[in-house]
């Protein structure tokens, strides 16, 4: 009924979508990543942030932009 969702090229086809979002989580055990909020809540930031600037204000997607995800999402 849905078309096959599209990834990054570096993301095997047949990945299930909730993998993606759930990526980091095995790392992030092993101390590889520092603690955070959890991928899906990154995920959703990103994207929804992205998304709203792309359809809502038209507002570019500027470096400005990327630091206030990067400080937001990386506080602790």
């Amino acid at each position: 009924m849905f078309p096959e969702p599209r990834f990054h090229p570096a993301i095997p086809a047949g990945t299930p979508p909730h993998s993606v979002r759930s990526g980091p989580t095995p790392a992030r055990g092993r101390g590889d990543l520092p603690a955070g909020p959890p991928p899906g809540a990154v995920a959703d930031i990103g994207f929804g942030t992205l998304g709203y600037r792309l359809l809502a204000t038209r507002e570019p997607l500027d470096e400005a932009l990327i630091g206030d995800l990067v400080r937001v999402l990386t506080a602790a």
